[in-house]
């Protein structure tokens, strides 16, 4: 059964297969037909498709640019393509006009442009249908090298980045090199690291394009130069300096400072290099000149003419100054800065031309010209004078104008820059000015009829003090001008706007307010003469600043109600003012407010907000003292007793009032600044309900003899009890959240006790508190400021905070009290002085914790006997153990790399030893330490001059073998100091390097010489030197080298002098020869062989540059028995052989001599024993001429026998 079901089944899959086969061709048959028939169709109606575009056949040459670059698209090719039924033609190559770049070609890319894919579209102009073509570019940043500039040694100067393909700008210090064995060293320009040639590129025209080094280039020069009327100096490696006239020339009227000197430009005139110079009537420099020192040119008073340098950049103080003769001024716009008084006083200098460029006029600059008219140029942003003595923050008070006294100048102009005129106190100080003008570029002030407002027309700045209304004429219309009105909208009135300068105004005779008017300036009418002020038409007036009426000449000042504000001195030196009304609810009444104005009489509005009891004036609620309304120095009641109402006084309310009692009420808890300055109270209990005491509250009581103050002070002002030395006070508590200011407390000469728990301590709050033995400090404070417990010769108890970590200057200065000092571990910082003249202190120990060890630290501790310093102090500054008298230990840290000067000057140490880590010794260091019997520094390479003078126990010293100077006056007065041995690494020695040694010889290394610009007094008043030997590189024994030598019997190694000055061997009675090169010795001072008594030799040079024998040369050489005087020899001094007792004979070698001598007690040869004259060249008639009792010293009568040229015979003394 299963079987046949199987084959039923194949046999219709069979037959289905079959008959879709058979539909399947039909229907392909079917379509092929109806294809055919289609295409014949199109055929016979067939229309050509053609499209139209642009495409860039060959690529430019290239697509590749970095910033900076301009697109440029030489080399491609673009062509129009005509397609036809997708066929394309070859194309018409098209003209760069027939097509549009969407970027420019020639664009120059820019950061903005960097891409990897800058898409450029490419348009056809005459069918916009024709499609586009694209081109895409790179657009790359610029490769970024390092370029160096270094000097000489490899230091680096100045380093940049630059983009590759820039320029460089050098804008580091101007390169230098130091002056090396007399040889300058000039800039001269940069070349290229490598560069094996050297040669000098243009850096300003040099193109970055890779990492670059440029090395400074520098030409030798000497460090000195004259061209005959000037001479110069090497300056900083840029060129020379002119520092005058070169001596002994006749001084030239015209002053012409070369451009170039020794083929190096002169860059710079020195400090008062022709100051007073008096013949000169012009100077002029050359273009390279860019600095002109202080007074260079000063006081030259006929100079009528200067031109300066256009490259000048700098000028010094009253470098130009006094020049009275010069009439007319140019200054360069190179100048940025015009120096205070630079041109101060040229008296005749009508014509000032200031170039744009300057940007600020200092003090006094151009003070006394005679110019009338002033352009200040744009580039002008600053004209400033100086701080007066009364100068005050919140008045900007300034004095000496840059044109003070400049008494014909009518007309300033006012360029785009300037900001200010108040701080160089310019308005005020031009006493003829008539009008200002303004650029309208400049945003900060505008003027109007010559009057100069802010920009915003809010504030009148200035108005000229001889201002006036004109006709059409030009001449001063008085009756317009006689009443000024201040504009309305006019908020303000400046700072000295209307300032007179202590002259009559001669048009403006009265002064309205201006209704809007709020603000009066500090000195705004000052010194304003015969005016009056109107002050009816203001309601809203609230501030009159500090001076601002001072010494104006109004008799009258009824304030509107509104003001609430009269600042100090306001209207003070006000001679004829009699009547002042003041505001109906003042806030503030100033200082002094009619200090010297005597006649004042000041009322207050009836429904003022005021209660007034006598002379006393408090608010409306008896809560404020305000303002004392009486005669100072005779009030009405001088028993004063607050209201017990009261809480607060006014700042100033009964100052320099004599009251002699005053009573402060509970309640009160506020007293402000000066409230009771320098009154005549003998007593003074301070509410415990006060609080806050303001600055100088208190001070200048010096009658005062009880103070009690309270506990619960929380706000103590500076000086508020300063200088009550004879207040009577136990104790002052200040609690945790007190505020107290500086000197609040000093000069309490009877304070005992101190608890201040306060966390910030003030400077000199305890100053000269001489009977102040304990202070409590709280922990929590971190400083002990400067000057805080200065003075204070009593103090024996303090605690030091666990917190602190600085005592600052002086702080502890002069305390006399104090055994010992422990220093927290937390400190670190010790200021200059901060323990000096600690007189009780005998040991200390600093932390290792302090980094920062100011100079001064332990100066004058009289009885500090030991100290422990410790690591990482470094190095021991100045002074740090002066006059420390009894110090006998110090323990020194291993880190310890330097003394400072003075450090043990005047200290009792009497051993000491560094450790090996000290290298370098100042000044100074241990001299007058009389103790001092050794030392020992085996680190030590420098030694400051005067290191060890007046050591007088020392006896060894021992060093660095590679100390190579011995400094001057090192050893000076050290007489216990026998011996000490120049090692071979000296190489310099000092003046007065062993003077005043006990040291019996002395002998300098081969390679050693002396200080070149001063060797004297080196081994003078050595008493026990028999020997010293030198070497041949001496050239010159200075000043007193060997002089009171009086053991001395040898000195070798002379052959290289060729200069001894004066008093060389001077007392050096044992000398009896020297080894003498005669013929190199040019020059020999005065007294030279003085008392030189066992000198047989007159040692008389025979060099041609030798000509004259000074001064007792050889006075007191009694050894001498005869002299040869060389040819080259002309003249005698007075008193050249005086006293050579043994002298009998002379022989002159040349033809003349002269002696220089008119009085018998300065003779050559007094107290000689000259019986003959050999004179070979001479005549007898020449011989008789000098041989007077005047010229010899000779008494008259004696008789010489002279042998000359022309015979002989015996010549009797005249």
């Amino acid at each position: 059964m299963q079987k046949n079901k199987t084959k039923k089944t194949l046999l219709l899959f069979a037959s289905s297969f079959l008959l879709m086969s058979l539909a399947s061709a039909c229907q392909e048959n079917t379509t092929e037909v109806s294809s055919s028939e289609e295409t014949s169709k199109a055929e016979e109606s067939h229309e050509a498709t053609v499209t139209k575009a642009l495409q860039i056949t060959q690529a430019p040459n290239k697509t590749i640019f970095k910033v900076g670059e301009a697109l440029d698209l030489t080399g491609m090719v673009v062509k129009l393509v005509t397609s036809t039924d997708g066929v394309e033609d070859e194309g018409i190559t098209l003209s760069d006009s027939s097509y549009t770049l969407s970027v420019p070609e020639g664009k120059v890319f820019s950061q903005e442009d960097i891409t990897n894919a800058l898409e450029i579209t490419i348009t056809y102009n005459d069918d916009a249908t024709v499609a586009a073509a694209k081109l895409t570019v790179v657009v790359k940043d610029l490769s970024t090298f390092a370029v160096l500039f270094k000097n000489y040694d490899g230091t680096t100067l100045y380093s940049v980045t630059v983009k590759e393909n820039r320029g460089v700008t050098y804008e580091g210090e101007y390169p230098a090199r130091p002056t090396e064995n007399g040889i300058s060293y000039f800039f001269d320009g940069w070349y290229v690291e490598g560069d094996e040639s050297k040669t000098l590129v243009a850096i300003d025209t040099y193109v970055v394009t890779k990492d670059v080094t440029f090395l400074a280039h520098y030409v030798e020069g000497s460090d000195e130069a004259t061209d005959g009327t000037y001479d110069f100096v090497a300056v900083e490696g840029k060129g020379y300096s002119c520092v005058g006239f070169h001596d002994g020339i006749d001084i030239p009227e015209e002053v012409v400072i070369p451009d170039m000197i020794n083929n190096q430009p002169v860059v710079d005139i020195a400090a008062s290099a022709f100051e007073y110079e008096s013949t000169p009537v012009s100077v002029s420099m050359g273009d390279h000149v860019e600095n002109i020192g202080e007074e260079a040119f000063y006081g030259m008073k006929a100079v009528k003419s200067i031109h300066l340098s256009t490259r000048l950049k700098t000028i010094g103080k009253e470098a130009c100054a006094g020049m009275k003769s010069v009439t007319s001024l140019e200054v360069p716009g190179s100048l940025e800065v015009v120096s205070e008084s630079a041109f101060e006083d040229m008296e005749s200098c009508s014509s000032l031309i200031l170039h744009e460029g300057i940007k600020r006029i200092c003090a006094s600059a151009f003070d006394s010209m005679q110019i009338t008219k002033l352009d200040i140029p744009d580039s002008i942003v600053q004209i400033i004078g100086t701080k007066g003595n009364s100068f005050r923050e919140d008045e900007n008070s300034y004095d000496d104008s840059p044109f003070q006294s400049c008494e014909l100048l009518v007309e300033v102009h006012i360029g785009a820059g300037l900001k200010d005129i108040n701080e160089g106190d310019f308005n005020a100080s031009l006493s003829s000015l008539q009008r200002w003008t303004v650029s309208e570029k400049n945003p900060y002030f505008t003027a109007v009829d010559g009057i100069l407002y802010s920009k915003d027309m809010k504030t009148l700045v200035s108005v000229p003090t001889e201002w006036c209304v004109e006709t059409e004429e030009g001449e001063p219309d008085l009756e317009k001008t006689e009443t000024f009105t201040v504009k309305d909208g006019v908020e303000t009135i400046g700072y000295r706007a209307f300032v007179s300068s202590y002259n009559s105004s001669k048009y403006i005779k009265k002064i309205v307010i201006g209704k809007d008017v709020k603000t009066i300036q500090g000195e705004a009418f000052k010194a304003r003469k015969a005016c009056e002020f109107d002050w009816s038409q203001n309601t809203v007036l609230e501030y009159i600043g500090y001076k601002a009426f001072n010494y104006s000449e109004l008799s009258e000042a009824i304030l509107p109600e509104s003001v609430t504000f009269v600042g100090d001195e306001a209207f003070s030196n006000c001679t004829k003012l009699v009547n002042v009304r003041l505001g109906r609810a003042m806030t503030y009444f100033g200082d002094d407010m009619f200090k010297n104005s005597k006649k004042v009489v000041v009322s207050f509005p009836e429904d003022a907000d005021y209660h007034i009891v006598g002379e006393m004036i408090y608010n409306k609620a008896v809560t404020k003292a305000l303002y004392f309304n009486g005669t100072k120095n005779a009030p009405k009641i001088t028993d004063v007793v607050i209201p017990s109402t009261v809480t607060e006084i006014a700042d100033g309310f009964l100052k320099n009032v004599k009251i002699t009692s005053l009573t402060l009420n509970e309640g009160l808890q506020k007293i402000g600044a000066n409230a009771f300055y320098s009154t005549k109270i003998t007593s003074l209990t301070l509410p415990s309900t006060v609080k806050e005491v303001g600055a100088s509250a208190f001070q200048g009581n010096s009658y005062i003899t009880s103070l009690s103050l309270n506990d619960a002070l929380t706000k103590v002002g500076e000086k508020a009890f300063y200088g009550l030395s004879k207040a009577a006070i136990k104790k002052i508590t200040i609690p945790a959240d007190a505020v107290v200011g500086a000197s609040a407390f000093a000069g309490l000469s009877l304070l005992e006790e101190a608890d201040f728990q306060a966390k910030v301590l003030p400077n000199a709050l305890f100053q000269r508190c001489g009977k102040l033995s304990k202070v409590t400090l709280s922990n929590e404070i971190t400083t002990i400021p400067e000057d805080c417990f200065a003075g204070t010769s009593s103090l024996k108890e303090i605690n030091l905070p666990t917190a602190l970590t600085t005592i600052e200057t002086d702080a502890f200065d002069g305390n006399g009290g104090l055994t010992s000092l422990s220093l927290p571990s937390t400190l670190t910082t010790l200021g200059d002085g901060a323990l000096e003249e600690m007189t009780a202190l005998k040991s200390i120990e600093v932390p290792a914790s302090v980094t920062k060890f100011g100079t001064d630290m332990f100066s004058g501790c009289s009885a500090l006997n030991s100290a422990i310093l410790h690591n990482p102090l470094t190095s021991l500054p100045d002074s740090t153990f002066y006059k420390c008298e009894a110090l006998k230990e110090v323990t020194f840290p291993e880190g310890l790399t330097e003394i400072g000067e003075r450090a043990f000057y005047g200290s009792g140490m009497e051993s000491v030893t560094l450790p090996n880590t000290v290298t370098t010794m100042g000044d100074y260091v241990f001299a007058n330490s009389k103790s001092l019997t050794s030392f020992v520094g085996n680190g030590v390479i420098s030694v400051g001059s005067n290191a060890f003078e007046n050591c007088s126990s020392l006896t060894s010293a021992s060093f660095s073998p590679e100390l190579s100077v011995i400094a001057s006056s090192m050893f000076n007065g050290c007489s216990s100091l026998k011996e000490f041995a120049l090692s071979e690494k000296i190489t310099m020695v000092g003046y007065c390097g062993f003077q005043g040694t006990g040291i019996e010889s002395f002998v300098l290394p081969a390679n050693a010489t002396f200080d070149r610009a001063d060797s004297s007094a080196l081994l003078k008043n050595c008493t026990s030197l028999k020997t010293a030997q030198l070497n041949n590189r001496v050239a010159t024994l200075g000043s007193s080298f060997f002089e009171g030598d009086k053991v001395l019997t040898t000195v070798t190694g002379l052959s290289g002098v060729t200069n001894i000055e004066s008093n060389v061997f001077s007392g050096c009675s044992l000398l009896t020869s020297l080894d003498l090169d005669l013929s190199k010795i040019s020059a020999i001072g005065s007294s030279a062989f003085l008392n030189c008594t066992s000198l047989t030799t007159a040692y008389i040079p025979t060099n041609a540059a030798y000509t004259e024998i000074l001064r007792s040369t050889f006075e007191g050489a009694t050894g001498l028995t005869s002299v040869t005087i060389p040819e080259n020899v002309t003249s005698l001094e007075g008193k050249a052989f005086k006293n050579c007792s043994k002298l009998t004979t002379v022989t002159i070698e040349g033809g003349d001599l002269q002696i220089d001598s008119t009085w018998s007690s300065y003779g050559a040869f007094l107290g000689t024993a000259l019986t003959t004259l050999n004179w070979k060249k001479g005549t007898l008639a020449k011989a008789k001429e000098i041989l007077t009792n005047a010229k010899t010293g000779l008494s008259k009568g004696n008789v010489v026998h002279v042998v000359c040229e022309d015979g002989e015979a015996d010549v009797t003394i005249a």
